[in-house]
């Protein structure tokens, strides 16, 4: 949820030592591309300030309460 496939990062399935080097090597042929997953990755961060994860677990404790 944290990650969007292509946009701000590349998932790869855990363990899969060749698709991580696949991912890795695209990236390494595709600066730009990894520049701009990196800029991407970098604005979705200021999303998750701790006021906002706080916001968020006080949403879900006051829902669990009703």
């Amino acid at each position: 949820d944290l990650i969007e496939d292509g946009k701000e990062g590349l998932m790869v399935p855990a363990g899969d030592v060749n698709a991580l080097r696949a991912a890795m090597e695209s990236l390494l042929d595709d600066p730009e591309r990894a520049r701009s997953m990196g800029r991407a990755a970098h604005e979705k961060a200021k999303e998750y300030t701790w006021e906002r994860y706080g916001e968020r677990w006080k949403a879900m404790l006051h829902e669990l309460c009703l």
